[in-house]
């Protein structure tokens, strides 16, 4: 256990210094939020933390170029791979962590959140959790605010107990904050593949609900 803190404190720096400079929602500290999420979900369901840990500590792009060809998930699997090299992680090692990376990346969410290995199961759960509850809301305006988007925060136009699944803009055109809840996080919870993330999932999506419906009342009142 001690080599495997080792490794990883290792992992952490590496990550640290080649992180993409995103917006203050996808940093260093999504990130080891991801990483402590995954390590909880990993003991409860099972899973091979020394696959999940450097899989999550990957999950978000980390090469200060973009490069040609592949998927961001892709490319930072191949920044794990020869980083793992220089680590004592066997071969199967290696190649289930970067498979997990792969198979637990923003690009996998288009197919069917089912699939892949029980680890890279383990990391997208993470992953998704980040993006709800108190933690959810905070980054959902951090990442619109960054972009400055023409809608800004937004309004509840919607019936908050039975939400519609409003579409995203097409194009690169953003949505609002608010937007945001309707078109995606208010259905995180049903697209989570572990039990323990689910359960986890409950409080934080009634947190979620909660806000709308006081964020909604305040507008209200001002109208």
């Amino acid at each position: 256990m001690d080599t495997f803190i080792t490794e990883e404190a290792k992992i952490r720096e590496f990550v640290r210094k080649n992180l993409v400079r995103q917006d203050l929602a996808h940093d260093l500290d999504h990130i080891e939020c991801v990483v402590r999420l995954a390590k909880h979900i990993a003991m409860a369901e099972g899973a091979n933390l020394r696959v999940v840990v450097p899989a999550a500590w990957f999950h978000s792009p980390i090469t200060r170029k973009a490069g040609k060809g592949g998927s961001r998930g892709e490319r930072s699997a191949e920044k794990a791979r020869r980083l793992l090299r220089t680590l004592p992680f066997s071969k199967s090692e290696g190649e289930a962590i970067t498979r997990a990376i792969v198979e637990s990346s923003a690009e996998s969410l288009a197919g069917s959140i089912r699939s892949g290995s029980p680890e890279a199961r383990v990391v997208r759960d993470a992953d998704l959790l980040d993006s709800i509850g108190a933690r959810g809301i905070a980054r959902v305006f951090t990442y619109t605010g960054s972009l400055r988007i023409p809608g800004g925060i937004g309004c509840v136009e919607w019936d908050i107990d039975n939400p519609p699944r409003i579409p995203p803009p097409k194009g690169k055109q953003e949505q609002s904050a608010i937007g945001q809840f309707f078109s995606h996080l208010l259905w995180v919870k049903d697209r989570l593949s572990t039990g323990t993330a689910r359960s986890l999932a409950q409080e934080r999506h009634a947190f979620m609900v909660e806000f709308l419906k006081r964020f909604k009342a305040e507008c209200d009142a001002q109208a």
